[in-house]
């Protein structure tokens, strides 16, 4: 059940009941989750929630929940060093710095496709075990 506290802000809903994807579409579904005390809400366009010829939505976003992990600290004990220094510095080239470090200790979650890219990076970069983040969650896919 979606609540409204982890709605992200201004996330846009969709207000199309009649949509063929409106039972497994989170934009959908969340609008249920808005209190009665909510005066504004960001809404897509009805123009825009369209359905193309194979069934898809350009906004659509699936209501199944999505393996997020948290940290990566335990794993880079196993690294070697040059390894883990490559693998840091092209990191901290495509994130912040701060968030680097923040992903590393798990204060933020980190999507499916962080994931990958983290992994990916770690084995171009020679990493040669098994990639275990510190911890796992389910949540939706906003």
């Amino acid at each position: 059940m979606i609540r409204f506290e982890d709605i992200p802000f201004q996330y846009g809903l969709c207000l199309k009941g009649d949509c063929p994807l409106a039972d497994t579409c989170l934009r959908h579904l969340a609008v249920a989750a808005l209190p009665e005390s909510q005066d504004f809400a960001n809404i897509l366009l009805p123009q825009k929630c369209i359905t193309d010829a194979g069934g898809n939505c350009a906004y659509y976003r699936s209501s199944a929940k999505a393996r997020y992990a948290r940290g990566f600290a335990r794993v880079l004990k196993t690294f070697p060093v040059g390894v883990l220094e490559a693998f840091r510095d092209q990191l901290i080239a495509i994130y912040p710095r701060n968030k680097y470090f923040m992903m590393r200790r798990g204060a933020i979650s980190l999507t499916p496709k962080e994931q990958e890219l983290i992994i990916r990076i770690a084995r171009n970069k020679g990493f040669q075990g098994e990639f275990i983040f510190d911890g796992y969650e389910e949540d939706y896919l906003w």
